[in-house]
């Protein structure tokens, strides 16, 4: 490997090391702690392991938006991944709709990729949504049957696309743009009596009917839309604590929230605060567990590959999860990486190596407090 020293500093790889002479402990320092610090970073393929942190991340984002610009690259990934598959599974629950993909799963790639495949998923189902809107169309003129013959007719044309040049503009244009923007998900019932005002408007026997029902019929698309914006809504956050649950696929006594949630994500029940704290609570939980044996792989196999051998130590878990070794010790805790002497004796030098080359490993620099393990 190329080097240069620089400063009373060498340069391995591109990567900044201390001189052999100069790797004491001190040189370490202390890295910023707290939120600063995701616990998941760099560019490289999502590992198996950080699968459920990611997920977490995402779901906590979904439930609490923050603007894209403020989030680190990852959680700015995460909200995308989860948030997309909310909307894929809520769709198929809407819609029935067997036709699209699993929803994604993030291992193996990259925040790059994982954007392109967001792009791609959501690019399908905006064709998926489309296409439940024109079955949802003509089912609603299925329920408009006993309709009599001239609403029937009109209703059929508004459905059809087909009319008279008189309805391409005046009232028949403001009908038909308010028809439009009732949201893809409208079930065929309430497209049903949003189709049947329409109608009657562009039948009325008077200016004044028409206008009237008109008026109505923009009424009633307004909370359609705001009960369907609603429910979808409730729908695709039931959807991100979901992911989480299954990620996590352990037994849990917390089954009858899964089975809410479920509930919730077919519209069967509505996501309430006691219900929604619950979930979080739950999610919360299984982020920090989720952030404890995503860093315990990471940090265990670093040492492992630096030829340092460190065991979890069951005697102090109170904390966190506490690593030791002949060499050295390493406390996982909060997020937080923190390093430490062996309870008998000096640490080595290579201890101290893969200690500070801790910060390539994670995208951060671990901490060094012997006073954490007292």
């Amino acid at each position: 490997m190329i080097s240069h020293t620089e400063g009373g500093r060498t340069t391995w790889g591109g990567s900044l090391m201390r001189d052999d002479h100069d790797l004491s402990l001190s040189a370490l320092g202390a890295g910023p702690t707290g939120d600063s610090w995701p616990v998941l970073g760099g560019d490289d393929p999502l590992p198996p392991a950080g699968l459920l942190v990611l997920l977490a991340y995402g779901a906590a984002l979904v439930a609490e938006p923050q603007p894209v610009r403020e989030l680190d690259p990852w959680r700015a990934v995460a909200v995308q991944v989860v948030a997309c598959n909310g909307r894929l599974l809520s769709f198929q629950a809407c819609s029935g709709d067997r036709s699209l993909p699993a929803p994604l799963r993030p291992t193996g790639l990259r925040p790059s990729a994982l954007t392109a495949e967001v792009r791609r998923y959501d690019d399908r189902l905006s064709q998926a949504r489309q296409r439940y809107r024109r079955t949802c169309a003509a089912e609603a003129l299925q329920l408009l049957a006993d309709l009599p013959p001239t609403p029937l007719d009109k209703a059929r044309q508004l459905t059809e696309g087909g009319g008279s040049a008189e309805s391409a503009a005046g009232l028949g244009a403001r009908v038909r743009r308010r028809l439009a923007v009732l949201e893809p998900e409208t079930s065929p019932e309430d497209r049903a009596s949003a189709l049947e005002l329409a109608a009657r408007a562009l039948g009325a026997k008077s200016g004044a009917a028409a206008a009237a029902l008109a008026d109505r019929l923009a009424t009633a698309v307004r909370e359609i839309n705001a009960v369907t914006r609603r429910r979808r809504g409730q729908a695709v956050l039931a959807a991100a604590y979901l992911q989480v649950i299954r990620a996590a696929g352990r037994p849990t006594a917390d089954g009858w929230l899964e089975r809410r949630l479920i509930s919730v994500l077919h519209g069967g029940a509505t996501l309430n605060a006691d219900l929604l704290d619950a979930a979080e609570r739950l999610r919360v939980r299984y982020e920090e567990r989720a952030e404890q044996e995503y860093l315990l792989d990471r940090v265990q196999g670093h040492f492992d590959r630096s030829g340092v051998t460190l065991e979890v130590d069951r005697r102090d878990a109170r904390r966190g999860v506490l690593l030791s070794g002949r060499s050295g010790r390493v406390l996982l805790a909060a997020g937080e990486v923190t390093g430490g002497p062996p309870g008998d004796g000096p640490t080595s030098h290579e201890f101290r190596r893969a200690f500070l080359m801790l910060r390539l490993c994670l995208g951060r620099r671990p901490v060094w407090n012997p006073g954490a393990f007292p």
